[in-house]
């Protein structure tokens, strides 16, 4: 049996001061009798997180050169029953910005707390946006929308920043499809039905 426990550690200050202080003494000695095997030293800043790659090592898929283009969104939406083709996809996650002066944080998806119809009405709203440039969406789950583009084969992708601090995007050698996906959509506008039921629903429920 192999024991994967993603997102462990870190290189923030933060990690490093509650590590100094952290007693495991079972993992420690059980740690003290094995041998590594193999190591894979990359970190937290690269797109393909450590338990990522050692997951697709288990499924044969290439990893070396591959930082940010596993084909998990693909996997993932031919389960959900999208015919993926061989076309490359990428996963959407509806979820909340909370915006600062010098900083976005990417709130946790589960905070919208969106049903399957309104996340349909948000997806559909979305794919009238995005399809004139060429992109094809699907839906597959509230919080899991699949996108794809004839021109996003290589496109480097990370994974979920939830309750982390995003910096300015950087454009720098860039490639990718049009940078319309890169755009915010609200889903506050007025004029989309189901934001204004929304909008009802919050302001019953106010105390």
């Amino acid at each position: 049996m192999h024991l994967l426990i993603a997102h462990a550690g870190a290189l923030s200050p933060e990690c490093a001061a509650t590590l100094a202080r952290l007693e495991l003494p079972n993992l420690f000695a059980l740690l003290a009798r094995l041998s590594p095997t193999a190591c894979d030293d990359s970190d937290e800043t690269t797109l393909s997180p450590p338990h990522e790659r050692a997951l697709a090592r288990e499924l044969g898929w290439r990893v070396e050169g591959e930082d940010g283009r596993l084909p998990w969104a693909a996997r993932a939406a031919a389960a959900a029953g999208i015919d993926v083709g061989d076309a490359p996809w990428g996963l959407l996650t509806p979820a909340h910005w909370l915006l600062a002066r010098d900083h976005v944080s990417l709130l946790a998806p589960e905070a919208l707390a969106l049903g399957d119809d309104e996340s349909r009405a948000l997806c559909d709203a979305v794919r009238g946006y995005v399809e004139g440039d060429g992109w094809r969406l699907a839906y597959g789950a509230p919080l899991a929308w699949y996108a794809s583009h004839f021109v996003g084969d290589g496109v480097q992708c990370g994974h979920s920043l939830h309750g982390q601090r995003v910096g300015p995007p950087g454009r720098a050698g860039r490639r990718g499809p049009p940078d319309r996906a890169d755009q915010p959509l609200s889903l506050q506008r007025p004029q989309r039905p189901v934001d204004a039921r929304r909008v009802a629903v919050r302001e019953v429920q106010r105390p």
